[in-house]
């Protein structure tokens, strides 16, 4: 091994995994960044050299690997039957965990969106597009049966539905790649049985069906990076934009992920003008759509507080920890922007007890006063400013951190312990109602007891911030063999988890997208493209 035979983006790698660990166990344990200390440098530098070296060692091995190809199988099978008979598995393994926690996971906000839809008062803190489409499935069918268990038990249904034909189509494509049937059934079981998954397909969340649009995008991005005809066909345009249309529509960062990914690939030619078009005007169909909902539903505008999290949270950390360094006029003058109380309910790894007392009549009036008090406030204290960013998100980024933001908080049926990996509940007006308790408990175990950190080794499975990393070393081999396009095809699911970073909290759910990305990705990593 040659130092001058290593690439730059095995340096890039490095550098990256070296902040994840050092800044991440320090945001663990210590709350807080530590700079200045010497143990950070020789840690920092430790790090780096064997995470250098790592995937140089490791990329060059799977690379000669890969030159051998993955072996197939001589029988074929009609890849049509894979897709039907591997949804139809996942949909009874999914159906059966639907019955020990039925009506499903009625969680993160259904409360409040379901409410809106009853009341017809929106606002536009949640996507309206999944606030109407819930709403008016639970509604349709609690008219129908005057029973609210069952309205979102069909709901969950059919969402869990989408999500196992869309699983099975995951495990199609790879069997169509490979051609490899014990792949394939080893994808199958991982895809039917693995408990994030799980949490994923029967979770009222939006982010579930977003996973499942954003997954079969990627897979059509794939096609289209790398195969030279698939402009010539309007069938895949057409679904590559009906495809971007909707996976915006249910998430507001998949809208700024898909922009900046339509940037860098603009930037590096790698679309032909049709294609490029057809992602043009998916944006602008999001933009027309969700501001026409808007429009006709009169949503309340409150939306400032979320894509203002970072500033908020930055500013409530200084004025909570630092308070004596800021004077009457500056703190007179945040709290005229979030009331004191709030700022002092201050917590470093959750932005909700801060941000729900944001005005957003006087930001409106007076913006540019905001971001002065930002900007200074932010040249005093920079280390804060940095503490605060990276505690809301190195949960994301961290493949060995707690996910307990909402430790302590009460909700309906439950107090959160030292976890707050998953939701777990079923929030009102529809009720717990388990036909398999072992299940129930098993989930609830999972979910707020601590239950995925259990088992050494094993439960960096269900990290966030590991299946990131392993993400991330599959996209920096093929930058390291040159195979941009390969790259290219899974840099939107990256880039939604990178919005994550600048989000209110850590949560598993934004990132149910990995658990799906990351088995097909390693895979392609052993195909050799025709």
């Amino acid at each position: 091994m040659s130092i001058r035979s290593i690439k730059p983006i095995n340096y890039i790698f490095g550098l990256l995994f070296a902040f994840s660990i050092v800044a991440g166990y320090q945001c663990e344990f210590f709350g807080r960044l530590i700079p200045g200390s010497w143990k950070t440098y020789f840690f920092f530098v430790l790090v780096f050299v064997v995470a250098t070296l790592f995937s140089y060692v490791f990329w060059d091995m799977i690379k000669e690997r890969a030159d051998r190809e993955i072996s197939n199988d001589d029988k074929t099978t009609n890849p049509g039957k894979i897709w039907a008979g591997s949804s139809v598995v996942i949909w009874i393994c999914n159906f059966i965990v639907f019955l020990g926690v039925y009506p499903g996971f009625f969680v993160y906000d259904a409360f409040e969106e379901l409410n809106e839809t009853i009341t017809r008062s929106f606002n536009d803190q949640h996507p309206i597009f999944h606030v109407l489409s819930m709403g008016a499935v639970i509604q349709a069918m609690h008219k129908l049966t005057g029973d609210y268990n069952i309205s979102v038990a069909v709901f969950i249904l059919l969402q869990m539905s989408f999500n196992a034909i869309i699983l099975g189509y995951v495990v199609r494509e790879l069997y169509v790649e490979a051609k490899n049937k014990k792949l394939c059934i080893g994808a199958l079981i991982y895809f039917a049985l693995f408990p994030v998954l799980m949490m994923c397909n029967l979770c009222s969340a939006k982010d579930c069906v977003f996973t499942g649009l954003l997954v079969l995008l990627t897979i059509y991005l794939r096609r289209m990076f790398l195969e030279s005809d698939f402009d010539k066909s309007s069938k895949n345009l057409i679904k590559l934009g009906l495809l971007s249309t909707f996976m915006m529509l249910y998430r507001s960062n998949g809208v700024y992920a898909f922009i900046v990914f339509a940037v860098l690939v603009l930037l590096l030619r790698k679309v032909s003008k049709r294609t490029l078009t057809v992602m043009i005007v998916s944006v602008i169909a999001y933009f027309v759509i969700n501001t026409g909902l808007l429009g006709i539903t009169n949503a309340q505008r409150v939306g400032h507080r979320e894509i203002l999290t970072v500033p908020i949270m930055q500013l409530s950390r200084v004025y909570a920890y630092d308070n004596e360094s800021m004077t009457g006029e500056e703190k007179a003058k945040l709290e005229s922007y979030i009331p004191r109380e709030n700022l002092l309910s201050y917590t470093p790894k959750c932005s909700d007890l801060v941000k729900i007392g944001f005005d957003e009549k006087a930001f409106e009036g007076d913006k540019a006063g905001f971001y002065k008090l930002w900007l200074s406030t932010g040249i005093k204290h920079p280390v804060a400013y940095m503490d605060a960013l990276c505690m809301t998100g190195y949960g994301m980024w961290y493949p060995n951190a707690t996910i307990d933001g909402y430790k302590g908080r009460e909700v309906f049926t439950f107090t959160y312990g030292d976890s707050s990996y998953f939701g777990y509940e079923t929030e009102p007006p529809a009720e717990r109602h388990s036909f398999i308790p072992a299940i129930d408990r098993f989930f609830r175990y999972l979910s707020i007891e601590g239950g995925t950190r259990a088992i050494p080794i094993v439960h960096f499975l269900f990290s966030p911030g590991f299946m990131l990393w392993v993400l991330l070393f599959i996209i920096g081999y093929f930058v390291y063999t040159q195979n941009v396009s390969k790259a290219l095809s899974y840099a939107l699911p990256l880039t939604v988890i990178l919005t994550c970073f600048i989000g209110p909290m850590s949560l598993v759910r934004y990132a149910f997208c990995l658990w799906i990305i990351v088995p097909f990705g390693f895979t392609d990593m052993f195909i050799k493209e025709e």
